[in-house]
């Protein structure tokens, strides 16, 4: 009787202890990553998690969120072999590729799952950044047709063929025609100078149908023409090529005679820099127009022929450049509007080979908007009325260009400067304290501009006016 009691109390006290091992979740830990850090689309990052239960561990589900946890999308299943042995530590990993989803709340979430449906979860202790690499490689581009040696007539159609590439980003699923965009332009042999633009903006095809067209020189003939395509990433790196030798226009069933050109064996490119300004540098624009003058250095075995001017993608002068192998020369550059605007500058030594450079260059007309002026004045004689013997007076100025704002100043009607702000005191949000003029028990009358600069000496203006009131006792 009491053995039976007692193998009774065992076999209870077994059940309990396997129900407790049964309940009880896997223990789970993200071991990478989990300290911050940034993280590079397209990179493989190994995903390591540790693991360890009190039965059998089955999976391991792998989560990802860019939002601090908010949303969570799978990313992995990690099956555990059932021959694990129980409280067993398990490292486990996964090679990540980072996906194109940038942000600075990316989280790992692991999920591990034992035979018994309990869960046990780990999130990263930080979040980490997912960015993506800049692009700063150019396009490769070759001209195929017309190369050198071809006779096109005025009038016909005839196909421009060239092949361009730009190697992948990390971001990027496929190679479609539109990431690479092309402009064709035909250019003198003899001056290097582009006669004008045939078509801008095209997708990479590989191949445009052109009608051809007179180039605007007083000879009957044209026996230096070339073709010259500048394909251009969406990131705006630019390269171009050229035609290797002219090839010839000439009008309907006519008969052209040799063609001829200098330095034959020459196929080396100039070299050339822009060396002033620097890039992204902001010009001042007047009614609507900016001119900059670009700096330009270029050197070549056998000479410099010219330069050509390219502004936003249209042909904007040519100029001729100076006599030497080694050239330093000034080039005066029109630009229109407060906008954005790249130019190219492509230099053609006298045997026809090129090179091109560019520079961005911002155009600045605008002058800062003063809003949110404080006080308001009071209804309906627009006038701020006060018996306090000093007021704040704020405002909100926001550059409207480029340039950015240099200073903000409190003026006097007669002219007076009475401060001058450089730097906000919150956001865009700019303060002047005034005093009280006079005696606090008359009556005045103030007026004053709120005048807002930008870095280009652009400038707007704005009118407040406060009457000063007898101060009340309580304020004296």
């Amino acid at each position: 009787m009491r053995k039976g009691w007692i193998l009774g109390i065992v076999f209870l006290v077994n059940i309990f202890f396997m129900r407790v091992l049964l309940a009880s979740p896997p223990d789970v830990t993200v071991l990478s990553p989990n300290r911050g850090g940034t993280l590079k689309v397209g990179q493989i990052f190994r995903i390591n998690v540790r693991v360890s239960d009190d039965y059998w561990v089955k999976r391991i589900e792998l989560y990802f969120s860019k939002d601090r946890g908010i949303t969570w999308e799978l990313i992995e299943v990690i099956d555990i072999p059932p021959y694990s042995p129980p409280g067993a530590m398990l490292h486990r990993h996964f090679d990540w590729k980072v996906p194109d989803k940038e942000s600075t709340e990316c989280l790992i979430r692991a999920d591990a799952f034992d035979n018994n449906g309990n869960i046990g979860t780990d999130v990263s202790d930080r979040v980490f950044t997912i960015e993506r690499i800049p692009d700063t490689i150019p396009p490769t581009v070759r001209v195929i047709s017309p190369n050198g040696g071809e006779v096109w007539e005025i009038g016909e159609v005839k196909t421009i063929l060239w092949e361009a590439s730009d190697p992948l980003n990390a971001w990027e699923i496929s190679d479609s025609p539109d990431r690479i965009k092309i402009s064709i332009y035909l250019v003198d042999a003899k001056t290097s100078r582009a006669w004008y633009e045939i078509a801008k903006g095209l997708s990479n095809t590989g191949s445009f149908s052109w009608r051809v067209r007179r180039p605007p020189v007083e000879e009957y003939l044209s026996e230096n023409s070339l073709i010259m395509i500048g394909a251009y990433d969406i990131a705006g790196n630019g390269s171009s090529d050229t035609s290797d030798k002219p090839f010839t226009i000439v009008p309907k069933g006519f008969t052209p005679s040799p063609i001829r050109i200098r330095h034959p064996r020459d196929t080396m490119p100039p070299k050339l820099s822009i060396t002033s300004p620097p890039q992204r540098s902001v010009v001042k624009a007047v009614k609507g127009k900016a001119k900059v003058k670009l700096k330009v250095k270029a050197i070549d075995d056998v000479g410099i022929q010219g330069f050509t001017i390219i502004v936003d993608g249209k042909i904007q002068n040519n100029v001729r450049a100076r006599e030497g192998k080694s050239i330093t020369q000034m080039l005066e550059v029109e630009l229109g509007g407060t906008q954005r605007h790249v130019i190219n500058i492509i230099a053609a030594d006298r045997a026809g080979n090129t090179v091109e450079k560019s520079i961005v260059i911002y155009s600045d007309g605008m002058a800062p908007r003063i809003s949110n002026i404080q006080p308001q004045p009071n209804a309906p004689a627009n006038v701020y009325a006060t018996h306090s013997l000093q007021v704040n007076i704020s405002a909100t100025v926001i550059d409207q260009g480029a340039a950015g704002v240099k200073e903000v100043r409190l003026v006097r009607i007669s002219g007076e400067i009475i401060d001058t702000q450089t730097r906000p005191y919150e956001d865009s949000k700019y303060l002047f304290r005034v005093t009280r003029p006079g005696s606090p028990n008359g009556t005045y009358i103030s007026q004053y501009y709120i005048k807002a600069f930008d870095k280009l000496g652009n400038m707007s203006e704005a009118f407040i006016t406060i009457r000063w009131e007898p101060v009340e006792r309580n304020e004296k």
